[in-house]
């Protein structure tokens, strides 16, 4: 039994050895391309924010380092946090309830090279960063139907993407603000406008001061179904 064992022991180093050059390539190409796509990103950075050089030095010395880029970035940023507007508009199709279709209806007033990140990314990354989440919902003023949400609501409200589809709005808002809410669903408002609501967290018994700012469109439908009017915010 021991020599079987023992046998077996060698046989299994035998193969691990074979494999170990194939995967420790494999894990060194990767890091290649992950240092590679760090390098074309901060490089990209770098020009987008077209950070100013010292005309006394030379191209050599005038290079940014990593570190200094992504400090100009983040000041950048600092600076620029009010510049960003958002825009809801009708899309051409109708409405999905994926994650991937929320840039067909949301309008930024920036956006990064399509070579760096998806208009979907940039969709996300803008959302979470802001600190909100997209939502569209029917504007029945007793039930309010959820029809999207953007995944980022989990570490908001602690609710899952697929956990709120095709719920009642009222059911996410705390009593006390259903008369507010019926009210902002019965407006019909085409222009931005805001509604200050109490909501529900998923995982606690407790509730989150947030605000909702949007507006309702028309949504083209396919066929020859009748087009429908959504809150999208």
């Amino acid at each position: 039994m021991d020599t079987t064992n023992k046998k077996s022991k060698r046989e299994h180093s035998k193969e691990e050895s074979k494999r170990s050059p194939a995967k420790r390539k494999f894990r060194n190409e990767n890091e290649k391309r992950r240092r590679d796509l760090f390098s074309q990103l901060i490089s990209s950075l770098e020009n987008i924010l077209n950070i100013d050089k010292k005309p006394s030095s030379t191209d050599q010395t005038n290079k940014l380092d990593k570190a200094s880029i992504l400090r100009e970035t983040a000041i950048y940023l600092k600076n620029h946090q009010n510049d960003l507007t958002i825009q809801i508009t009708a899309p051409s199709t109708s409405c999905r309830t994926t994650n991937e279709q929320t840039d067909e209806v949301v309008d930024f007033s920036w956006k990064p090279p399509s070579n760096l990140v998806t208009t979907d990314e940039w969709t996300q990354i803008a959302i979470e960063a802001m600190g909100c989440f997209f939502l569209v919902a029917k504007p029945d003023p007793y039930n309010g139907q959820i029809v999207h949400v953007s995944k980022n609501i989990s570490s908001l409200l602690d609710y899952s993407h697929n956990e709120l589809l095709n719920r009642s709005l009222f059911e996410l808002i705390l009593p006390r603000d259903h008369d507010q809410l019926r009210d902002y669903l019965l407006k019909d408002h085409r222009i931005i406008e805001k509604c200050n609501l109490s909501w529900r967290r998923g995982t606690a018994d407790e509730c989150e001061e947030c605000t909702i700012i949007g507006a309702f469109r028309q949504v083209s439908k396919k066929n020859d179904e009748n087009d429908e009017k959504y809150l999208m915010s």
